[in-house]
């Protein structure tokens, strides 16, 4: 008799350990799900509040681990910036009609080719001008 009440009792505790083991392993996973959504919620809010009306940054290309070459819209005037970690300098400016011409067709390695003729009177690797018709940026 002694034996069967033992037995029942170590069935129960570990029925008891299942549960508590269960319980643990689905307030993990909520809290995990919990963290994603609000960090998916807050980076949604914030992406929003970082940009400017007369500032807006229409492409970026990431060089290397902490170089970035951007075209920035600053009221109007389009300029080529590079960054990197101690600095960021002016590259060029842009003329903002060949950038609208190039925003849904060209890739940026296109229009920084462009750029790049523009400012040194050659095209670099053959490519071909951005504009209409054989005509220039």
């Amino acid at each position: 008799m002694t034996a069967d009440i033992i037995w029942g009792e170590a069935e129960l505790g570990d029925l008891k350990s299942f549960f508590s083991v269960l319980f643990s392993l689905i307030m993990l996973i909520a809290v995990l799900f919990a963290a994603y959504y609000t960090t998916r919620w807050i980076a949604s809010k914030t992406s929003g509040s970082r940009g400017s009306r007369n500032i807006k940054i229409l492409d970026r290309l990431f060089l290397a681990q902490d170089k970035t070459l951007v075209i920035l819209d600053v009221a109007g005037q389009c300029m080529l910036l590079g960054i990197t970690h101690q600095s960021i300098r002016k590259i060029c400016d842009l003329d903002a009609a060949c950038l609208q011409a190039a925003e849904g067709s060209e890739p940026f390695s296109l229009v920084f080719l462009e750029a790049l003729k523009d400012k040194t009177g050659t095209r670099p690797f053959g490519k071909k001008d951005c504009g209409e018709g054989g005509s220039s940026c």
